[in-house]
């Protein structure tokens, strides 16, 4: 589970690097999903870095998409319901919701 406070320290320049992109990817895929927690800290990195490596792109669609379509129900596509609430999640977690893992 990636630690908010720790992301932000590591990444609080506004920039994520390759190498960065590299390491994330490994701890956020170590065991092989993406929990709530990871979900909503790959989403504040996106709002709280202005400056990404190409690579990050494709983190960024792996890790919510594990988590979104893989994890979450419905297991393998977005309904309606999980639509909203991906809106009202990406909306939030950009805000820092306390409601929010």
């Amino acid at each position: 589970m990636l630690e908010l406070r720790g992301v932000s320290k590591r990444y609080g320049r506004g920039a994520i690097g390759a190498d960065d992109v590299l390491k994330l990817r490994r701890e956020v895929f170590r065991d092989g999903v993406v929990d709530p927690v990871e979900a909503r800290d790959v989403f504040r990195l996106d709002h709280a870095c202005a400056t990404k490596d190409p690579a990050w792109t494709q983190f960024y669609v792996d890790a919510l998409t594990d988590f979104f379509v893989w994890q979450a129900n419905p297991k393998g596509y977005v309904d309606q319901e999980l639509g909203r609430f991906l809106i009202e999640f990406d909306y939030h977690a950009y805000l820092g919701h306390p409601n929010i893992p």
